[in-house]
């Protein structure tokens, strides 16, 4: 299923024309089903390309209605995500507790990371 709603974003990542092999990332996406969490580092890690053009994928797909963006926040001390999630960064307080370390973190907007979620 999560294959078919990928789908959907194919003829306009194909107009924005990626260096990459659009059914390989296709296939790739499609092992993420509704609900699941998506993060940037692993489609870098199995596809040469950069950052910035991961991110612009993902918007794709959530300008498709296929993925939702939320911010978490890293752990500059253990280098794990929050298991909070935040809809808009102004939800985010000032000062977290990482849930894993239990490290104070003083300014979370630094470590801020984007996730995507398939809807």
């Amino acid at each position: 299923m999560g294959l078919n709603l990928f789908l959907k974003s194919k003829p306009i990542l194909e107009e924005k024309k990626f260096d990459i092999d659009l059914d390989n990332l296709i296939n790739f996406l499609g092992k993420y089903h509704q609900q699941e969490w998506i993060y940037a580092n692993d489609i870098i890690e199995n596809f040469n390309l950069d950052k910035k053009a991961i991110y612009e994928i993902l918007k794709i797909c959530s300008d498709n209605g296929i993925v939702k963006p939320y911010i978490k926040v890293l752990c500059p001390k253990c280098n794990k995500v929050s298991k909070q999630c935040y809809s808009v960064i102004a939800d985010i307080p000032k000062k977290i507790k990482c849930s894993h370390c239990d490290n104070n973190i003083g300014n979370p907007f630094d470590y801020c990371i984007v996730i995507y979620k398939v809807i």
